[in-house]
């Protein structure tokens, strides 16, 4: 059923019908038992996050970046990471929240599964080493700062190196 509503999302999103109390429900959808529903979720709110507002938009990243760590799946870096390339007239903030849960969920003391925390790893570089996103640009400096940090305090230091090289490509 989820799988057949993405069209009706969409369309209802793109015509701003949809409430952050629709998003509530659909978003209660994703802590399903059964991983096919959870899935369908992710994809249905994969497909109907361009169309959301910035009100909208920034209710479904508290949404997200509130996930406990431990809970977190490869799906849910999947939507930070769409969050976080948020472009829409106001979303800077909101942008900035995902790219930072996803730092924070890089971080060796993270309590994350490994290839979560790699997929978040690999994620914040593709994000940060864009080269045509003027929001992503601007926060560059910041998170390359944050890993001379790492560096120097001995934290986080593989995933530290990583994005520093990333960068310099």
């Amino acid at each position: 059923m989820v799988d057949r509503s993405v069209s009706i999302l969409k369309f209802l999103s793109g015509s701003n019908a949809i409430t952050t109390d629709d998003l509530d429900t659909i978003w209660a959808g994703q802590e399903s038992i059964d991983e096919a529903t959870a899935s369908a979720v992710h994809a249905a709110l994969r497909s109907i996050l361009m169309y959301l507002d910035a009100a909208q938009l920034e209710h479904f990243s508290e949404l997200i970046v509130g996930v406990p760590a431990p809970i977190v799946k490869i799906e849910i870096v999947d939507l930070l990471g769409i969050v976080a390339h948020s472009s829409n007239p106001g979303t800077e903030s909101i942008s900035l929240a995902a790219l930072e849960r996803l730092w924070e969920l890089t971080r060796d003391d993270a309590e994350v599964e490994d290839e979560v925390a790699i997929a978040c790893n690999v994620e914040l570089t593709k994000l940060l080493t864009k080269q045509n996103h003027s929001i992503l640009k601007t926060r560059r400096k910041h998170f390359m700062d944050k890993c001379i940090k790492n560096l120097k305090d001995h934290n986080s230091v593989p995933q530290a190196l990583d994005l520093l090289r990333s960068h310099h490509h």
